[in-house]
């Protein structure tokens, strides 16, 4: 039972890291295929590669498989929370909410629908 143990870690640990040289390859071929021709960018090495990699899946995530907080049912929550908030309101208060984002959001609108300005000057 030990030595299976030990041939399933050995495994793993292999994949794993054929897994990180796969990876790192992919992105350095990638890269080099087309970001130098595009935007004129250096070609770049394995090690370089492999970084970028990683940055690309600390920045945008790991991919948790779905059960993360902004996955599943969870995604419109946020929406649930503003409805009901916004139904605890007496009308007032509505009112002001509406007024308060119609002058942060909407301040556009305000000057396309302005008349221009006649041109009064005479004309030669």
């Amino acid at each position: 039972m030990y030595t299976n143990r030990k041939w399933w870690i050995g495994k793993f640990v292999v994949f794993g890291i054929l897994m990180v040289v796969l990876l790192g390859l992919l992105t350095q071929f990638l890269w080099n295929f087309i970001m130098p021709d595009i935007f004129g960018l250096p070609m770049i090495n394995f090690w370089q590669g492999l970084a970028m990699f990683v940055l690309a899946k600390l920045i945008f995530g790991f991919g948790g498989g779905g059960r993360g907080k902004w996955s599943g049912h969870r995604t419109h929550q946020w929406k649930r929370q503003w409805v009901e908030k916004y139904s605890k309101l007496s009308p007032e208060e509505r009112e002001r909410f509406k007024q308060k984002l119609k002058d942060k959001w909407c301040s556009w609108e305000e000057r396309s629908t302005q008349p221009e300005q006649p041109n009064t000057e005479p004309k030669a």
